[in-house]
């Protein structure tokens, strides 16, 4: 039977709702995010693939630097480099949308590439405060340095500083919003990360199933344990202030039989 005139009006209307509420909830989704692709090609943006983060431009945000193809082959976000062959330092100038007196996670990613020579050895900073010595062991592996920062301004500057031993690039610099009551023992500052491990899993796990883009890394098979994981609901109560995704808490690692027969 053939729909009248008022109901395909509704079913439109319904439908245009429904479509406008996805735009709405894919933005806020990725609304506490900045995401640089560092050196790609000036008003270029992208949705990466794998996570489907949205990439822009590193122009809007440095204006010193000279932009690099490094690669082909590997994915859309590693294959450009900023390189900074002039000055002694250079800084990213970050505007989060949020401003002051919010919690972030800043991240930056290094991709030297092989067969481009020795690779150079230069400090990160975050504003003024010392954050690492990028020391790039293997070439071809990706390095990420995160920072949980609580922001005095609404400005967020990461720098590269030159220590003459080569010119300091940088591949990737992104910035996530964190719930400001996150990570705020002691309210420091910044706290400088080290590493953040998802036991018992084969695959990386960041956003979407971490709504923040935290970077979950998994750790090798050992002989001494082994994976196990449930399907079932996980109780995220002694965890809910660090909001660990419950992807990550459905698994976990044991010691193997053959270890534990061995300590009885």
């Amino acid at each position: 039977m053939a729909l009248s005139v008022e109901v395909k009006v509704l079913v439109f209307i319904f439908i245009l709702v429904l479509h406008v509420s996805t735009l709405i909830y894919a933005q806020d989704d990725q609304s506490g995010f900045i995401s640089i692709d560092c050196g790609s090609p000036q008003g270029s943006n992208y949705t990466q693939y794998a996570t489907g983060i949205n990439y822009v431009s590193d122009d809007g945000f440095i204006d010193a630097g000279v932009s690099q193809v490094i690669s082909t082959n590997t994915e859309r976000v590693y294959t450009t480099i900023r390189s900074f062959p002039e000055n002694k330092r250079n800084c990213y100038t970050l505007r989060p949308q949020k401003g002051k007196n919010n919690r972030y996670l800043v991240r930056a990613i290094f991709y030297y590439g092989e067969s481009r020579g020795h690779p150079p050895l230069f400090d990160l900073y975050l504003g003024a405060d010392y954050w690492a010595t990028i020391y790039i062991q293997h070439p071809a592996s990706y390095y990420a340095y995160e920072m949980i920062h609580l922001a005095s301004s609404d400005y967020i500057y990461v720098c590269v500083v030159n220590i003459d031993q080569g010119d300091p690039f940088i591949t990737s610099l992104e910035l996530r919003l964190l719930d400001v009551t996150m990570y705020k023992d002691g309210s420091p500052s910044s706290l400088l990360f080290l590493q953040r491990i998802y036991f018992g899993a084969s695959e990386t796990v960041r956003y979407e199933d971490d709504k923040y883009d935290r970077l979950w890394w998994t750790l090798p098979t050992l002989d001494l344990y082994r994976a196990i994981h449930t399907s079932d609901t996980v109780s995220l109560n002694p965890f809910s202030e660090e909001q660990v995704p419950v992807k990550v808490m459905r698994t976990a690692i044991n010691t193997n039989k053959l270890y534990n027969s061995n300590i009885l």
